[in-house]
């Protein structure tokens, strides 16, 4: 009884944070969108989490399910205006944590942090600034902008 009352609890905390999100984004829509028609506005969607090292209090909290709600969300959120939408991270972060679970890498730069459930090593943000510096120089390299370089 108890554990289906917390679940029931959890799930409901998890809706609640979900709405108060929805509506702050919503809130931030109208500005977003106008500051996309002057220049490149990208939303980045939240990374993925390693769920298998989440206390078993927050599993209902900080889930990879709940991550994704907040990206579908993100990903309406966009439509209809010029926001680009960066969904590739939740790719680089699965991969990120299924190569800590093989080797769980911890360096004491933080490039690897696999002992943090919830927060990605700073390998991944060299990685998402390469995506970003192959997306802006390809074209003054020369590169056919028809293929793919990232």
């Amino acid at each position: 009884m108890k554990t289906t009352l917390n679940h029931r609890h959890q799930s409901a905390r998890s809706q609640v944070a979900l709405d108060k999100f929805q509506w702050h984004m919503n809130s931030l829509r109208p500005d977003l969108a106008a500051f996309a028609t002057s220049t490149y506005t990208i939303l980045q969607f939240l990374d993925h989490i390693q769920e298998s090292g989440i206390f078993k209090e927050y599993t209902d909290i900080y889930s990879n399910h709940n991550i994704d709600q907040y990206n579908t969300f993100l990903s309406s959120f966009v439509k209809d205006t010029e926001i680009i939408p960066w969904n590739s991270n939740v790719l680089l972060s699965d991969l990120y944590h299924s190569q800590c679970r093989l080797h769980r890498r911890i360096s004491y730069d933080k490039q690897w942090s696999c002992d943090n459930p919830l927060h990605t090593g700073y390998v991944m943000v060299e990685e998402y600034a390469n995506m970003i510096l192959n997306d802006v120089c390809n074209c003054y390299l020369g590169l056919d902008s028809r293929q793919i370089y990232c």
